[in-house]
């Protein structure tokens, strides 16, 4: 490392702020009202038909054959709705925690392959006369760790064979997988992936490539892996229960049909436009619920597998091109903020000259009134020109004096009177002398 520190120009911002939004909710202004791709509005279109139909039927006969009959007490709609409500929220509530859980889980995945791929390409070390072949057994495990997302994407979407174009090429350097050895069938080739991942682990550690310490690191990785597969296919196979699912779709039929006939009396042709605006709006929210339910598809409503997949290739790309020792030997000088560093002395350096006028005032020595005002000063300049310089750093609030200083009396001099606690205190600066030391006095 260089001896000499590199002189450097304090950085205040590099750029201006940029907002960062969600992907997608860049979107979620007034032209999402006429947006089809993503929504549900395809699934509740004929639906909302029919009940708009239904709707236009008994209001044309309440009104054109006078059959008033059939207006009913709203009385059902309050009832079946609070049941219908419940039903309903607890339909999107379940998609949702799925979809959330089928998120984290993917998280989960990234985090511990990059923790992986870090271990094999740093932690493993060559120790041998082929330290080629090493380097190439580094790159294979890694390709490995690529293979186990890509299998663990086709897995959830049940495509159980391996034979994909963005998978097979992370699997062509195992000889199970070569042409002439008939590669085998695999049901759950996850977890194949997972095996091999674990015999390396072993085998490195072995031949004495990798310390304990982090050998139990790829492991603990490997079982969180095992883990949240475990999970995903949890979600993928364990659907809401199907009791649940017709009911909600019973007393949703029921309750769309009895619609027209509460709300004629009274709305007339507006029964009509209220009766589609109710079947569009409860039949959509169902169908949320159905869509999000298994979030590992293809839709676009789905988790984008595609694109967590792709964004750790490109990560691992990089980190392979890159060489696999970092020595700390070959850094140069760190750079260092001139303006923190300037701020901390100068505060430093005025709270310093304060403590010696305060020292020599509780030894006995006299101080001058202008000397501890001016020192004091300082203190509050330096303290308000720090603070400015941030501009979201907290306000500092001075200290609360302990007690003011008396007026000078006939002689000249300031008396420091004692504080409730039987010591002497001087209020601006916060410091308090014993109760056995006399208070002394200050010269004009």
């Amino acid at each position: 490392m260089a001896a000499s520190k590199k002189k450097t120009t304090p950085v205040r911002s590099s750029r201006k702020h940029v907002r960062l939004e969600i992907s997608n909710s860049t979107s979620y202004r007034y032209r999402d009202l006429f947006r089809l791709t993503g929504s549900v509005a395809g699934v509740v279109l004929l639906p909302t038909l029919f009940f708009t139909l239904w709707a236009t039927l008994w209001v044309v006969l309440y009104m054109e054959a006078q059959w008033k009959w059939i207006a009913i007490s709203p009385q059902l709609i309050t009832v079946l709705g609070v049941t219908l409500g419940l039903l309903l929220v607890f339909r999107t509530n379940t998609a949702y925690d799925r979809y959330w859980e089928g998120r984290r889980l993917w998280g989960t995945y990234l985090t511990q392959s990059r923790n992986l791929a870090r271990y094999f390409w740093v932690s493993v070390v060559s120790k041998g006369d082929n330290p080629l072949r090493d380097l190439e057994e580094k790159k294979g495990a890694i390709n490995l760790i690529l293979a186990f997302l890509y299998a663990s994407k086709h897995y959830l979407r049940a495509e159980d064979s391996f034979d994909y174009p963005d998978t097979y090429p992370y699997l062509s350097h195992l000889a199970d997988f070569k042409d002439e050895n008939d590669p085998p069938e695999i049901r759950n080739l996850p977890i194949y992936i997972l095996t091999h991942l674990a015999a390396y682990v072993a085998k490195m550690r072995a031949q004495d490539k990798l310390d304990v310490g982090t050998q139990g690191q790829c492991m603990t990785s490997l079982a969180a892996l095992t883990d949240s597969l475990s999970a995903l296919e949890r979600i993928r196979s364990s659907p809401i229960p199907l009791a649940y699912s017709i009911h909600l779709k019973h007393c949703l039929f029921v309750y769309l049909l009895g619609i027209p006939f509460q709300v004629v009396n009274g709305t007339y042709y507006f029964a009509i436009p209220i009766a589609a605006i109710a079947s569009f709006t409860l039949i959509g929210i169902e169908s949320i619920g159905c869509e999000i339910e298994n979030p590992f598809g293809t839709d676009a409503n789905d988790l984008p597998i595609e694109d967590f997949c792709d964004s750790m290739r490109h990560e691992i790309a990089r980190l392979i091109r890159r060489k696999a020792t970092f020595d700390p030997a070959d850094w140069s000088a760190p750079f260092i903020d001139d303006i923190v560093e300037y701020e901390h002395m100068h505060l430093s350096v005025t709270i310093k000259e304060a403590d010696q006028l305060l020292k020599r005032s509780q030894t006995g020595i006299n101080v001058s009134v202008g000397e501890l005002t001016e020192a004091i000063e300082k203190i509050e300049a330096e303290k308000k020109s720090i603070v400015s310089g941030h501009r979201k750093s907290a306000q500092s609030t001075p200290p609360t004096p302990d007690a003011e200083v008396s007026q000078p009396d006939g002689n000249g001099t300031i008396q420091i009177p004692r504080s409730p606690d039987g010591g002497t205190a001087f209020g601006r600066a916060g410091v308090k002398l014993s109760p056995e030391q006399p208070a002394s006095t200050l010269s004009k």
